[in-house]
């Protein structure tokens, strides 16, 4: 208990999201606004980022396909899998690995799994 007058130290806080976004292949894949992050992870490969948001899988969808048009990518096709609640689109900015990428936005029990990944 602290001694009257004396000023006490508040407990620390933590975040589930990390305040900056995650440097992964050359590319700075941003936190989704909002979200409560529970998992990053990535290899050489694949990224992945696991949170929950209010939001609609479309929105959600929309927001990182549209980082990786503005990163120089094309969007090549897209489609919805799994009764709409899978949502994946090719993108490419040219030949080889690291320039195909495949984007899978799922929503799964409230929370969302988005992996970009690059596509051979």
């Amino acid at each position: 208990m602290p001694e009257p007058g004396r000023p006490t130290t508040p407990a620390p806080t933590t975040s589930a999201t990390p305040a900056q976004p995650s440097a992964w292949q050359g590319l700075t894949v941003p936190n989704y606004p909002g979200a409560t992050q529970l998992v990053v992870s990535s290899d050489d490969d694949e990224y992945e980022l696991y949170f929950q948001s209010s939001d609609g899988l479309q929105k959600v969808f929309n927001y990182y396909r549209d980082f990786l048009v503005k990163q120089g990518f094309k969007v090549e096709n897209s489609k919805a899998e799994d009764g709409g609640t899978d949502l994946k689109a090719n993108l490419s900015k040219g030949t080889g690995k690291a320039n195909n990428i495949e984007l899978d936005v799922k929503l799964k029990n409230g929370q969302y799994k988005v992996e970009i990944e690059f596509d051979d």
